[in-house]
């Protein structure tokens, strides 16, 4: 994951005073065509896309996923959001079902040490600011607002405002939109329905947040934490069904001793003001139950709720065919942006300094 944008795509063809076009059709080692087509070419300095003496090269990858020979898949660096690889690196060991990978981008930003620090957890955790969706599999629900209140820069204190996203449904249609997702945690034994503030996000001050090996074998979270440890057969959250499971163990807050998430483990981390609620409604052997919804900022929310596979982009710059800023700025600098346009076509583009020399 990487710096990434979400936009509603322009065609290469609007960019005024585009240079050095070229566009060719991704075909494989045999010389089938994919339908998947590239287009390269330069953008001069002193654009809106580029206000800096230094022209930059833009790539478009565009496809129609009514190919039913294409498809949109979010892959991970590895089977935790904080494993690190480069793109190049993450495609190479990508092999599914026999799938050939014809084109990557990076998206969504990480977790770091702005906000991540000594105040919030032991060690770095590296989770993704926006959403993730896998196969139907939710890995991530979108950065709360309480993750900002140890940054060390201007966020510090601050809400979080809305993260954009890009999504496929399970009919393969392309969304873009500010999904926010929610889970419910519901003690079945004593008939108690608590509300959790996110899934696999940072060991936040005064919240709740539920863990599963997506996250990482740790949460890093710090001895102020209550947590209660959860077996279950399976962890798999996702927005249409419910997961199962008994409480295995309880961690006090002050001890040093700090559980270890695996592939039967879901974890409740509480700390600071909602420990008394949550410390006052489990016990070792309760049956306790989770359920995830998601809803759409933007107003597509039952689209939403179809989305297999989702990315977010923490800002969104174009909507509707128009400069886009209620969810970010229109800062210039070397991005990737996911989008689609009018016709459903999707498009991956990067934009980076034309001396980079590489496509990203």
């Amino acid at each position: 994951m990487c710096a990434s944008q979400i936009c509603f795509a322009a065609s290469p063809a609007e960019l005024n005073g585009a240079s050095n076009i070229s566009t060719e059709e991704i075909t494989l080692s045999n010389g089938t065509k994919t339908g998947v087509t590239v287009t390269e070419l330069i953008l001069p300095h002193q654009t809106y896309y580029n206000p800096k003496d230094q022209d930059k090269k833009a790539c478009f990858t565009e496809f129609d996923l009514s190919n039913t020979n294409l498809s949109v898949e979010v892959i991970n660096c590895g089977n935790s959001l904080v494993e690190e690889k480069t793109v190049k690196t993450a495609v190479e060991n990508y092999k599914v079902n026999g799938q050939t990978v014809l084109a990557a981008i990076n998206g969504d930003l990480w977790m770091t040490s702005v906000h991540s620090n000594a105040e919030m957890s032991k060690k770095v955790l590296k989770v993704s600011r926006g959403i993730m969706i896998a196969d139907g599999e939710i890995w991530a629900s979108q950065q709360i607002g309480m993750e900002n209140a140890c940054a060390t820069n201007d966020e510090r204190g601050t809400t979080t405002p809305p993260k954009a996203a890009f999504g496929v449904t399970t009919s393969t249609q392309p969304i873009v939109g500010s999904p926010n997702i929610t889970v419910s945690v519901k003690n079945e034994t004593k008939n108690v329905t608590l509300n959790g503030d996110g899934i696999n996000r940072l060991p936040a001050p005064d919240s709740a947040i539920i863990y599963n090996h997506r996250c990482y074998t740790t949460n890093y979270a710090l001895n102020d934490s209550y947590e209660i440890e959860i077996e279950a057969s399976s962890t798999a959250f996702s927005t249409n069904g419910t997961v199962s499971g008994t409480v295995k163990a309880i961690y006090e807050s002050g001890s040093t001793t700090r559980p270890t998430i695996g592939k039967n483990t879901i974890l409740i981390t509480v700390r600071g003001s909602k420990i008394s609620t949550f410390k006052n409604s489990f016990s070792v052997g309760d049956k306790v139950s989770f359920k995830c919804d998601i809803t759409d900022t933007l107003g597509n929310t039952q689209l939403w709720k179809n989305v297999t596979e989702a990315i977010g982009g923490h800002i969104m710059v174009r909507r509707n065919g128009e400069v886009y800023t209620q969810l970010g700025g229109n800062t210039e600098y070397p991005a990737a942006f996911i989008g689609y346009k009018d016709d459903g076509t999707v498009m991956f583009t990067t934009l980076t300094s034309n001396e980079d020399g590489v496509r990203l």
